[in-house]
């Protein structure tokens, strides 16, 4: 939403689209889209697949347009990306030459531009933003005046931070910062206060809520920042809100910064009880569990709904992990999501498995984190991605854990429980997570968009 601010200023005529299918999108580039010279595609690792089947169908029948590709895929992993689908990727953040690259007509020389690349054999530059405030307002409109239904959730989501000081091994940032160590920043970057306070003030008035969610990985890691910024949200906003952060950062006095707040639900990652994977093989800030579990159960007594992330399938751990962490959900009330681990390229943890001899055999493709094959191999592995997949009910019914470990030893109920159960799961999960935040009926809106999404994959 940022870019198209971006292009807006600079009056480049553009669009999104949200591919629902393959055939439809290539369709409308018959139609809507004929005159359209240069097709974006955001790239996640998982989603590279299905993007090369798309930029096939493209080539075939529009050779003429040029293709790039952006997001953390091309930017981690560039010599992977197969420059006969892809015209160009955008190495880093393609927010500050993007309307320069498009207006001055760049893509048609078929040459490297600052950080739009089409041959790694030739200098180009890795951008990346240092200054949030600098940035632009995202353009809201160009999704919720296309797809009615964004509008109408009834929540209204704001991203006010990048960054994360943190190692885990799983995660892109810790990946950007080791490949980029001269251009990608290490510090946290906030949008001040006042601008985010206005951001939301300004997308109320237009798009009025029921609820907020913010996207930042860690909303109150900037303990000054957050102070400052809650204060000026309850005079200005006031409004029920979700936000993420980590057990370590809500220790102390700070925490009554959150208990004071209108925060609703509060979103932290455990990723798993067991205390040396965590902090040895996940390499995650650190806490104990019964720091985690104390904080939990404060944030209860307030009515705050606690959003508790796990990992299965992590290399080393066992049932007897995955049995634990159901039981402190059940203990500590919190809603539970967990995700299967997907060793992304170009992250630490996909080094790891790889160094160790740890994944199944042709180990290519990325799956979704929340329904996935688990990429470890070994039968124990597949009994506990088996236990995620019934998380919406082990985390809330404890006698149910040892029936459905028992049951994962036969085959036909891991293949029967990933088929037909997972599905499911995700519902169930997000469920539990966002009741309280989202009304009922808008999670019913959600819930069929969402599953409608997991079927196609």
């Amino acid at each position: 939403m940022m870019i198209s601010a971006v292009l807006v200023q600079a009056e480049i005529v553009h669009d999104v689209e949200i591919i629902e299918d393959n055939e439809s999108f290539i369709k409308k580039l018959h139609e809507e889209y004929a005159s359209y010279d240069v097709l974006g595609f955001y790239c996640a690792n998982t989603d590279y697949d299905r993007i090369c089947i798309i930029s096939k169908l493209i080539r075939q029948q529009f050779p003429e347009k040029i293709i790039i590709l952006g997001g953390p895929n091309p930017t981690l992993n560039p010599e992977t990306v197969d420059f006969e689908l892809f015209d160009f990727i955008c190495v880093g953040d393609g927010l500050v030459h993007i309307a320069q690259w498009l207006g001055e007509h760049r893509f048609a020389k078929k040459e490297n531009f600052h950080n739009f690349v089409c041959n790694l054999e030739q200098p180009y530059e890795e951008l990346f933003i240092t200054n949030l405030d600098e940035t632009p307002e995202p353009n809201r409109e160009l999704y919720y005046d296309k797809y009615p239904f964004l509008k109408n959730m009834g929540v209204r989501r704001f991203l006010f931070s990048i960054g994360c000081p943190y190692l885990c091994t799983y995660c892109h940032n810790n990946s950007f910062r080791t490949r980029f160590p001269d251009s990608y920043s290490v510090k946290l970057l906030f949008k001040s206060p006042e601008k985010a306070i206005s951001e939301i003030e300004r997308t109320l008035a237009k798009y009025p809520s029921e609820s907020i969610s913010f996207s930042d990985d860690n909303l109150a890691i900037n303990k000054p920042w957050f102070r400052e910024f809650i204060k000026l949200y309850k005079e200005r906003v006031g409004l029920p809100f979700l936000c993420s952060t980590t057990a370590n950062v809500l220790r102390g006095k700070f925490i009554n910064e959150m208990l004071d707040s209108p925060v609703k639900i509060v979103g932290m990652a455990m990723e798993t009880t067991n205390e040396h994977i965590r902090t040895k093989i996940l390499k995650r800030p650190p806490y104990t569990n019964e720091e985690f579990g104390a904080l939990v159960d404060r944030l209860r007594e307030r009515g705050i709904k606690t959003r508790m992330m796990n990992i299965f399938c992590l290399p080393t751990q066992t049932l007897e992990d995955a049995e634990n962490a159901f039981y402190f959900a059940n203990k500590h009330k919190a809603d539970m999501i967990v995700n299967i681990l997907v060793p992304y390229k170009g992250t630490e943890i996909f080094d790891y498995c790889r160094d160790n001899d740890l994944f199944v055999d042709g180990y290519e493709k990325e799956s979704d984190i929340y329904c996935a094959r688990p990429a470890i191999k070994g039968v124990e592995m597949e009994r506990i991605a088996t236990m995620q997949n019934y998380t919406f009910l082990l985390s809330k019914i404890s006698f149910l854990i040892p029936i459905v470990k028992s049951m994962s030893r036969w085959r036909w109920f891991r293949e029967f429980s990933f088929r037909f159960v997972a599905p499911v799961n995700i519902l169930g999960m997000n469920a539990w997570a966002w009741l309280g935040l989202f009304p009922l009926r808008k999670m019913i809106v959600l819930g069929i968009k969402t599953y409608t999404s997991f079927k196609r994959s």
